[in-house]
């Protein structure tokens, strides 16, 4: 009697969950995957998605002024929207350090580089902790700078004066949005 109670329960147990399984999958709604690394077009051709750090670099030489010129290229064959996050390998550096996204080093148009996320370029727009390019980026563009000059202001009781600014970019294609609002959103 008591292997039949408990065969009867498991078989009430599994046709709850056949049940109940079958009714969650007919019930939700089907959703496709909008982001997607290849597509064919009409020619036949895949599209894809590629990026690199279009970044002019001078290492500085006796001066706390050197080039950092940050942009970023479309190396795919499809149109994309870009946006980019810059860290420093330490608070401390970027506390004392100056951005600048004029073609002259000795201007004065230096931001503290924390508030650079106020005053970004005309073209790009800072939000959510990412500076995002407002225009639409073509195969073989670049962006225009979003920075292109730094200045460093040690303090005495800093020795170590190597740092690092890192820049992290990532793309989205333009066939998932009509502009740079909505194809992170």
């Amino acid at each position: 009697m008591k292997l039949k109670n408990i065969i009867l329960i498991i078989s009430l147990v599994i046709i709850f969950l056949i049940s109940s399984s079958m009714a969650y999958f007919s019930g939700s709604e089907k959703i496709s995957n909008r982001l997607h690394g290849y597509s064919e077009n009409d020619n036949n051709i895949y599209k894809y998605l590629r990026i690199e750090t279009d970044e002019n670099f001078q290492q500085p030489e006796n001066s706390d002024i050197f080039m950092k010129d940050i942009k970023i290229k479309n190396t795919g064959n499809t149109d994309c929207f870009v946006r980019v996050r810059l860290e420093f390998s330490s608070s401390e550096y970027e506390n004392i350090s100056f951005f600048s996204y004029s073609k002259e080093k000795n201007s004065d148009t230096y931001i503290p580089a924390k508030d650079l996320k106020n005053y970004p370029p005309e073209n790009w727009v800072y939000s959510d902790g990412f500076y995002y390019y407002k225009n639409l980026l073509p195969p073989n563009d670049s962006t225009e700078s979003l920075i292109k000059w730094v200045k460093t202001v040690f303090p005495e009781n800093i020795k170590d004066k190597n740092y690092h600014i890192f820049v992290y970019a990532e793309a989205i294609g333009a066939e998932i949005s009509d502009s740079y609002l909505n194809a992170w959103a």
